[in-house]
């Protein structure tokens, strides 16, 4: 009995070791983060997304895509219409946006604490430290960025589908595998691990989990397709119809995960606990889970301008089937040699995690930067209110107080211009003829007109034919 109380108090001492080495990292990331008044990276499109909600405008519109205000949103908008609903902090555009962030990247990971119980805590407590030490999830926790709130969903759906015993609850279930699709829809990993299980186990409780998703899912896609229209659907489905992809910056993104020596502990923490943990595989969704987000991760981060936090939900759902696994074994923590081998493992990287040197590995801004960008910001400011004074003071005189100034200035533009006179008259004699350009004025038979209205018959002979963005705007669909 004795043992048994001195390993429960090492292990919660070994613990808090743990989440004190995480936070030390993690506090002065999102500190930092939340100080910045700039664009840390690729926020600016969640950002104009917010902004355009807030002034009503249409974040959907096709034409938005190919000319300004450039602002295509490729992603389902529940984070988005979140943050536009709360207070903003003046000077600070970005604040609540990475605020939301922040507490939804906490409470996914605080799933973890869910799903080992009171006797694993101290468990669960490690895996969140080493969580919150991967480079991808410190960088990205207080970020305005739309990944936080579907994780927060989709991690709680996988860890309370084993206690949802009633279709009710079930169907709960399924709205918030819904959700986390509603704020990003590449989180699909969660549904298919929840309905696998559920199939399993239970298929009147399966028919009820997507029962409750397809109505919370419908709702939400009724909603927004009758605020945006169809440019709701062309947005959201560009990411899985017309995305390019990038194989390079795929395998760059890869290389970059497995250099760090916390991610590669996890994963062969993870495949360890395959072994004492197949027999109760089948009858949990944490595994299925883990595989499918690997999978799903994988595909997306093959796309143009994916990133690490695309693997973020991989590495939580495999904590989650390790913690899971632990808890299977035993209720209450115990130092036993499975234990302790994986945490020295993990301590181990832990160690070598923490003399990286390279901080903007794993954040993109410090209190220098930051402070170097606001004292830029405050130059350039003064000395535009310099030069709109400096021009202001220059401005000429009145053209009433300056008499024949007039009239000089339209002597000199006809000096300059010679031909104007000549193409108004002609205009003047032609009403309503189009402008025709030098081409056509030099062939008298008519040639060239001919040609050019056979290549097209939708402008009109002489007409300016728009080219580029402008060419496309009548293509796209209403």
């Amino acid at each position: 009995m004795r043992w048994r109380r001195a390993s429960v108090c090492l292990a919660w001492a070994v613990a808090a070791l743990f989440v004190a080495t995480s936070a030390a990292r993690l506090v002065p990331v999102v500190r930092d983060h939340l100080a910045a008044t700039f664009d840390l990276m690729s926020e600016g499109p969640h950002m104009s997304t917010v902004k355009a909600l807030e002034r009503g405008d249409d974040i959907y519109d096709p034409r938005s895509f190919l000319d300004l205000p450039f602002y295509m949103t490729p992603y389902t908008p529940l984070y988005h219409v979140v943050v536009a609903a709360l207070p903003q902090r003046a000077g600070n555009p970005f604040f609540t946006g990475r605020v939301v962030a922040t507490v939804c990247m906490l409470a996914a990971a605080a799933s973890l604490l869910f799903v080992a119980g009171r006797g694993q805590l101290p468990t669960a407590l490690i895996a969140l430290a080493a969580f919150f030490l991967i480079r991808a999830v410190t960088d990205n926790t207080a970020y305005l960025r739309s990944d936080a709130l579907a994780l927060c969903f989709s991690v709680w759906a996988v860890a309370l589908v084993m206690r949802a015993r009633s279709t009710r609850a079930a169907a709960a279930v399924g709205a918030l595998c819904a959700l986390g699709f509603a704020a990003k829809q590449s989180y699909v990993a969660a549904a298919a691990a929840c309905c696998l299980y559920l199939l399993a186990a239970d298929v009147r409780r399966a028919g009820w989990l997507v029962l409750g998703g397809a109505a919370t899912g419908a709702l939400c896609a009724a909603a927004a397709w009758a605020t945006w229209g169809n440019g709701f659907w062309l947005a959201v489905t560009i990411p899985i119809t017309d995305y390019p992809r990038d194989l390079q910056a795929c395998l760059l993104h890869w290389r970059m995960m497995l250099a760090q020596p916390v991610f590669l502990a996890i994963v062969a923490i993870a495949l360890a606990a395959i072994v004492p943990g197949w027999r109760v595989a089948l009858r949990s969704p944490f595994l299925a889970y883990a595989l499918l987000a690997w999978a799903a991760g994988a595909w997306v981060s093959t796309g143009v301008g994916a990133e690490n936090h695309d693997l973020i939900e991989p590495v939580l759902a495999t904590l989650l089937w390790i913690v899971f696994v632990a808890r299977h074994r035993r209720e209450t923590v115990a130092l036993d040699w499975p234990w302790v081998l994986a945490v020295t493992v993990l301590a181990f990287a832990v160690a070598r995690e923490m003399r990286n040197p390279d901080r903007a590995s794993y954040s993109q801004t410090n209190p220098a930067a930051t402070a170097r960008y606001l004292e830029a910001r405050a130059h350039d400011s003064g000395a535009a209110r310099l030069r709109r004074r400096a021009r202001s003071e220059a401005q000429p005189q009145e053209l009433t107080d300056r008499p024949g100034l007039r009239e000089r200035r339209r002597e000199r533009r006809l000096d300059v211009h010679p031909g104007a006179v000549e193409h108004a008259a002609r205009n003047d004699r032609a009403p309503g003829a189009r402008h025709r350009s030098r081409a056509l004025r030099r062939d008298p038979d008519g040639a060239r007109r001919r040609q050019r209205g056979a290549r097209s018959s939708r402008y009109p002979v002489g007409a300016h034919r728009p080219r580029g963005v402008r060419a496309l705007r009548g293509r796209l669909p209403r």
